[in-house]
């Protein structure tokens, strides 16, 4: 199943990678390793003042065309082109094929096939 589940994630689009990941931060309780795609910066930067995110961008690796960002672990921002950058699709593959929980709301959001069992 697992290799199943594999095959599905590398034939993604980038957003819907994207949104897998972060059903995992939830359903994982990892919520320091959410992204966002750059259409969201504005909205979450909103409530900060303007000097915390010049430091972000200062003290992290960002650049504004990128697609998506996230924060590291000094909550400070990093950009990547690609998903692929900063997504681990064997991990997140394992992840789906060992949590059903997971498995089952990608299923349902139709992230996913149904995958046959092995």
């Amino acid at each position: 199943m697992r290799d199943k589940i594999y095959d599905q994630l590398k034939n993604m689009d980038d957003y819907d990678v994207m949104r897998a990941w972060n059903h995992r931060c939830d359903v994982l309780q990892y919520m320091d390793d959410y992204m966002y795609d750059m259409g969201s910066f504005d909205e979450l930067m909103c409530d900060e003042k303007p000097i915390n995110v010049a430091s972000f961008v200062f003290y992290g690796d960002f650049n504004p065309h990128n697609e998506f960002f996230t924060f590291n672990a000094l909550g400070n921002l990093l950009s990547f082109g690609s998903i692929h950058h900063f997504v681990e699709i064997e991990q997140l593959a394992d992840d789906i094929a060992h949590n059903h929980e997971l498995r089952e709301y990608l299923i349902n959001v139709e992230l996913l096939e149904v995958p046959e069992h092995d």
